[in-house]
């Protein structure tokens, strides 16, 4: 059970000096590629650099951070209005305020580093574990702290230990300043719509399970689960403005669909093994571990309370995101609600890393095992050196165990080309419109170009079918192409059957000439006024003229450039 202490942090105060000492060893360590690299370390591109990172670079540069939903941003698609991107009052956002981008993404990941940590070590504290010292509870909360947590949902994940104790607790105590203080940081720095939502609905039930088990009504629990509503409403104030503003904006999400690619026939074990789509990577190791201990626990009848609730909520959505995966019920919530249609239900998996590990930490912790410490410590080295991407990759540099090469921070945005790129075009490049072609718009839109394409969670209809009309001969020659496009829509990308979907033709990948492009080119330059088109793959097609070729070698690029006839 869980203690009912009124500070559930008072248990960090146990750790010892040296415990500390090993938690900065352990940090330091896992941010030692940042301090020795600097922004040539290397960096995880997909919905990352691709992304997030070039939104918050654009609206820190353009003053927008904080401006008014309806407010104009340039940039990706032209422009689109502020509400498209994540709330400046989100903490992560906060961060890119007040330091340069490469600044703020590693002290991003360092903070959710350092909150993993307490938090698991608080509600690993709250077990009281028969056979675990406080040794054994620093290096467990370290496993977790060194997971791979996918940077922009920022503590959603990592800081759920000790939301499910501040929770539980309130089962046998008052609410306090602490709790809503809480509460009030999780709620700033998650990302609500895309993780903190289906987690909130997760706590209610099991909220409403303790009020049915105990008979009684958790006065406290239906305050603070408002409380954590309210807050992360508010910092989500330009999403809800989004969904039911009246601003006459019609988004290309109407026309999203879960129906093909990505979100169909998952499988159990799949979801489980390394928690891919869930914003943890992790080995497949811990979910092996875990069945292994569970059945050795369950057999000597040792299993506890709270493991049992882990692990029936664990199967429970495991089981419920298989069967909206698998029977067709992703695109129903629009039936309902018709501003809802693009909820993705499948987002309850957010809850299966921390299911996992923190059934995991009481099993180990329960474990009477003489090497259990030195398990955990090769489990933390796993993780850093083998998992952590900025570890790995500058690891394969000097020992190639990969074949795969992957750009830096400071290759991939490739800001010195883009002065080249900028000096070249004179003063029009401030008003000229780029498209692209096999290069991510997101490396144009980081270094302040306006780009006709975009990868965005959220844009104008209109200027999806306009695109798609430009590009509709050439997303015909691909079905995956053809429905990421008009089914997904997210990634409005000037898409080719030659090279379909790869935006990552860096300059050490070697990729023939593109002599088949069957755009509308008319279309693109007299309806959606592009100036330029901008390609890391040679373009043999008459319509267009090579205008220069741009090579830098602090770039993961070599760049053509080119005008429409």
């Amino acid at each position: 059970m869980i203690e009912r202490g009124n500070n559930p942090l008072s248990c960090l105060g146990e750790i010892s000096i040296a415990g500390w000492s090993l938690v900065t060893v352990v940090l330091w360590l896992l941010m030692f590629p940042y301090l020795w690299l600097g922004e040539q370390v290397p960096i995880i591109v997909s919905d990352n650099l691709d992304s997030n990172v070039a939104w918050y670079k654009m609206l820190r540069d353009q003053g927008m951070i904080f401006s008014g939903p309806m407010e104009m941003v340039k940039g990706m698609v032209i422009e689109t209005p502020r509400m498209s991107y994540p709330s400046g009052l989100n903490l992560e956002l906060l961060l890119y305020f007040f330091f340069p981008p490469f600044l703020a993404y590693a002290l991003n990941k360092f903070l959710i580093g350092l909150i993993a940590f307490a938090c698991m070590f608080v509600f690993l504290s709250h077990q009281k574990p028969e056979n675990s010292t406080s040794l054994t509870k620093v290096l467990f909360s370290l496993v977790w702290a060194t997971l791979v947590f996918y940077p922009h949902r920022g503590i959603s994940i990592a800081a759920l230990p000790l939301i499910f104790v501040l929770v539980d607790q309130l089962r046998f105590q008052k609410l306090s300043a602490l709790h809503f203080g809480i509460i009030f940081v999780y709620a700033g720095y998650s990302m609500f719509a895309l993780a903190g939502f289906f987690i909130w609905v997760t706590f209610s039930i099991w909220s409403i399970f303790w009020m049915w088990r105990d008979r009684k009504w958790h006065v406290p629990h239906i305050f603070l689960l408002g409380f954590w509503l309210f807050c992360s409403l508010v910092q989500e104030y330009q999403l809800l403005y989004a969904l039911f503003g009246n601003h006459g904006f019609e988004s290309h999400r109407k026309e999203l669909t879960f129906s093909w690619g990505l979100w169909t026939d998952w499988t159990l074990w799949g979801m489980l093994k390394s928690g891919d789509y869930s914003g943890i990577f992790h080995s497949v190791v811990y979910p092996l571990l875990a069945g292994v201990l569970l059945i050795s626990t369950a057999v000597q009848k040792k299993l506890k309370e709270t493991s049992l609730l882990l692990l029936v909520s664990l199967l429970g959505i495991l089981l419920c995101c298989w069967g909206i995966s698998n029977l067709g019920f992703l695109d129903q919530m629009g039936t309902v609600i018709s501003k809802l249609n693009s909820i993705n239900l499948l987002r309850f998996n957010h809850l299966l890393p921390f299911l996992l590990f923190a059934l995991l930490g009481i099993l180990i912790l329960q474990m009477d095992f003489r090497f259990k410490n030195h398990l955990l410590i090769l489990l933390i080295g796993l993780n850093i050196f083998v998992y952590q991407y900025e570890w790995r990759h500058w690891l394969s540099r000097v020992v190639p165990w990969t074949e795969q090469q992957v750009p830096s921070f400071q290759s991939y945005f490739a800001v010195t080309q883009f002065e080249e790129i900028k000096t070249y075009l004179g003063e029009g490049w401030k008003h000229a419109v780029i498209g692209h072609l096999n290069f991510p718009p997101a490396v144009s839109a980081y270094n302040g170009l306006t780009c006709l394409d975009g990868y965005l969670q959220n844009y104008d209809l209109t200027h999806k079918h306009a695109v798609g009309k430009a590009i509709a001969q050439e997303l015909n020659k691909n079905e995956f192409l053809s429905d990421q496009f008009y089914l997904w829509g997210n990634k409005c990308y000037l898409q080719n059957a030659t090279y379909p979907d790869d935006f990552t033709a860096f300059k050490w990948r070697v990729h023939q000439p593109i002599q088949d492009l069957d755009f509308d080119f008319t279309t693109l330059k007299n309806d959606l006024k592009v100036d330029y088109l901008l390609s890391s793959v040679l373009v043999e097609v008459p319509e267009l003229v090579l205008l220069h070729y741009f090579q830098n070698e602090l770039s993961a690029w070599d760049l053509y450039l080119y005008q429409i006839k």
